[in-house]
């Protein structure tokens, strides 16, 4: 399996992002000075049963780095506005530092969304995350 990138152009910048398995979308949401292949490793332990989706936001990864707004309404409305361009009108959020905060807020303003917090460091292999179907913050196990 691997976790592909792909390119869409948002309001006239680059945006890149990683797609691995088939399933029910879940969209992972890196941290500050970070990127998709952070979640590397736990997209492909997912994509067995999950489309897992994992963009570079705006101003990280590959991404562009326009001047302009990067603050957590800004992400989410860059992730909200990436789903509906790749088509995906539901998805589990989840988010790991600054992508806890763009998933909250991305959750909090657009009733479709499922998420979770990624509470604990996606380096440790051990941990089993749990994608529910009831919109709720649930702890990695």
């Amino acid at each position: 399996m691997q976790f592909e990138a792909w390119q869409v152009e948002l309001h006239g910048h680059r945006v890149i992002y990683r797609v691995a398995g088939s399933g029910p979308p879940v969209v992972l949401i890196h941290g500050m000075v970070n990127s998709s292949r952070h979640w590397e490793s736990v997209a492909l332990r997912l994509a067995d049963d999950y489309t897992v989706i994992a963009p570079d936001l705006i101003g990280h990864g590959d991404s562009a780095t326009p001047r302009g707004d990067y603050s957590l309404g800004a992400h989410a409305a860059g992730i909200r506005d990436l789903l509906a361009a790749i088509g995906v009108d539901r998805a589990t959020i989840v988010g790991h530092s600054l992508g806890g905060g763009v998933d909250s807020d991305t959750a909090g303003n657009i009733s479709y969304f499922q998420w979770i917090f990624a509470m604990r460091s996606i380096c440790d292999t051990e941990s089993k995350v749990t994608v529910g179907s009831t919109p709720a913050k649930r702890k990695i196990a």
